[in-house]
């Protein structure tokens, strides 16, 4: 009877057990959704909003127009606690200036679906999480003497908008990009200065029209100096960019831009990487002892470096990588690579290639160094001396070559050396002379190689050339040549210059073992309109033109009149009330218990 009397008492205590179960569950999911309800979204509030109700009122000075522009100075506007310290939103013609604003949750000063409006004599700080200055859908926004740093985000962000203008700013220290654009047509950037920000100094995406002068951008944490993607017409004239964690100069799927007047130093990578671009000039600039290469162009076509100073720092001055085609590079200086002076990468296809008037000294390797296939190459008046390795080395799988009127001098190897499976190559008009093994160089495999009207003095080795190929020689001046007979060429092709000539008279041949340039960096204060285009042409086995226009980007005058300063406090809060579920849970939970407390006294009664 007792084992029997039990088994009920067992299912009330197991009914009891599961009841209270459910109930805790459906209590915790019922605190759940009640502390959801309660804390949704924080509210978005402003300490000082601008919009068309208050706009008016908060002016010191103005009638709204073009030509009188509401003007309003807040002095400090203490943000703390506010999502935005000072919010404008659907209007126009303000001027906003003599203000300081301190630590909101979000944006220092938030610009939305606004036009024509001036920020002048501003500063923003200590953003939590924010943008210094944020633009969204906004059109003719200027920025002028301010400064913006410590911002959780970027320090100046614009998305979505048009005729954007910094001028004479600083942005520092702020948590990610100095200044980030997306989709923004119409930048000038003058007189900006970007230091020690988290990630990128200036990064622009998809935007167009773009000019960007006397910027100045050190120490980006994560990201490059000046990165510019997928964007279109531009112009960057005058910029010192330094110790970029990556490029300090990175033009990523860019069309028509003029770079000139850029000094690059201490990037953890290249000077300048151009990647997937068309319709790119480089000139007058300097890179100075970036971390691998001054100059790197990889799956880009109609690319011409023009007039620079290179001394790359543990790689290539100028380096071409994947398919690239009508690449010029002309009248450049190249000192002291840690690797070679110019290089077509091993893997690389190049079409199109001009190489002329640069001179290339003191190489780790090589002063040229075609070291993939590289098809219709012009190398003609440069100066190639004191390299390690070879002055011009050309790799299986190039053809229609033509190596003329350079001074290929005193370097640690081969003057010119040519691989097997090249074809087409002419090798002429050349000073060749002081390389410590041979001037030329022909490996067994080349084919239609023509060398002529060279001046071949005083090389390392008798004779002064190898051929396994059986090149064609002719009219050559040999500095070891007696006068009589045929000239004989060491090599398994056992070729001779049939029109050898000797020497006649002493020839020195001096290259400076340094280099200097007269190129200059210039800081100029104009931010007017600026087209630019750059043409270069060299013609023999190869004629290529390159031009670049960088499109206008038109610069804004706003009337400003100042008064006195004014300060006002106005607090907006816009806030959603949170359902209540407290009554309707307690219900639920109610009507739970009820039932299990009935399911058990059900039980005991069988």
């Amino acid at each position: 009877m007792g084992a029997h009397a039990s088994v009920p008492i067992l299912r009330v205590a197991i009914y009891l057990l599961t009841a209270l179960l459910l109930v805790s569950t459906v209590s915790a999911l019922g605190l759940q959704t009640l502390h959801a309800a309660t804390t949704t979204t924080k509210p978005v509030t402003a300490k000082i909003v601008v919009s068309p109700s208050t706009v008016a009122k908060l002016a010191r000075a103005g009638r709204g127009t073009p030509s009188s522009p509401y003007v309003i100075s807040l002095g400090t506007v203490n943000a703390k606690g506010y999502t935005y310290g000072i919010l404008i939103e659907n209007v126009r013609n303000v001027v906003i200036e003599d203000t300081k604003v301190l630590s909101p949750a979000k944006d220092g000063i938030h610009i939305v679906n606004s036009s024509n409006i001036v920020l002048k004599h501003v500063a923003v700080s200590n953003t939590e999480s924010g943008s210094g200055i944020y633009i969204q859908g906004s059109s003719n926004v200027t920025i002028v003497d301010s400064s913006i740093t410590g911002s959780g985000w970027w320090g100046v962000g614009a998305i979505n908008s048009s005729n954007i203008e910094l001028a004479r700013d600083v942005v520092s220290y702020n948590l990610a990009d100095g200044v980030f654009m997306y989709n923004v047509k119409g930048v000038v950037i003058d007189d900006l200065r970007a230091v020690a920000n988290g990630k990128k100094g200036v990064y622009m995406i998809s935007c167009s029209n773009i000019v960007v002068r006397n910027l100045y951008v050190e120490g980006s944490r994560d990201g490059d100096s000046l990165k510019l993607q997928k964007c279109s017409n531009i112009l960057v004239d005058g910029a010192k960019l330094i110790k970029a964690k990556y490029w300090n100069l990175c033009l990523m799927g860019a069309k028509n831009a003029v770079v000139e007047n850029v000094y690059t130093t201490g990037a953890g990578w290249d000077g300048i990487y151009v990647g997937a671009s068309m319709n790119v000039t480089i000139k007058h600039c300097r890179f100075v002892r970036d971390t691998y290469k001054g100059v790197f162009i990889e799956l880009s076509k109609n690319v011409t470096v023009l007039s620079n100073f290179i001394e790359p720092g543990m790689d290539v001055g100028v380096n071409m990588k994947g398919y690239c085609m009508n690449i010029v590079i002309a009248n450049n200086t190249i000192v002291n690579a840690g690797n070679s002076g110019i290089r077509v990468q091993e893997g690389a296809k190049v079409l199109n290639l001009v190489i002329s008037g640069n001179t290339v000294l003191n190489s780790s390797v090589s002063g040229i160094d075609i070291a993939s296939a590289a098809i219709n190459v012009v190398i003609r008046n440069n100066t190639i001396a004191r390299n390690h390795d070879d002055g011009i080395y050309i790799y299986t799988g190039s053809s229609n070559v033509a190596i003329e009127y350079n001074n290929i001098s005193y370097n640690g190897k081969i003057g010119i050396r040519i691989k097997k499976g090249v074809t087409n190559v002419v090798i002429e008009h050349n000073v060749i002379a002081h390389n410590k093994q041979w001037a030329i160089y022909i490996e067994p495999g080349a084919s239609h190689i023509v060398v002529k009207y060279n001046e071949i003095l005083f090389n390392g080795m008798h004779p002064q050339a190898y051929d396994d190929s059986g090149a064609t020689w002719y009219g050559n001046v040999w500095s070891d040549y007696s006068g009589k007979g045929l000239y004989t060429i060491a090599g398994a092709a056992h070729a001779v210059d049939l029109k050898p000539r000797a020497l006649h008279h002493a020839k020195t041949v001096t290259v400076s073992s340094t280099a200097t340039t007269s190129t200059k960096i210039t800081v100029t204060r104009s931010v007017s309109t600026a087209s630019t285009a750059s043409t270069a042409t060299a013609s023999s086995t190869t004629t290529r033109t390159s031009s670049t226009t960088a499109a206008t980007s038109t610069r804004r005058t706003t009337v400003l009149t100042t008064t006195a300063v004014a300060t006002v406090t106005k607090t907006v809060t816009i806030a959603r009330a949170a359902p209540s579920a407290s009554y309707a849970w307690a219900i639920v939970i109610g009507v739970c218990i009820a039932i299990a407390i009935g399911a058990a006294v059900a039980i005991a009664r069988r």
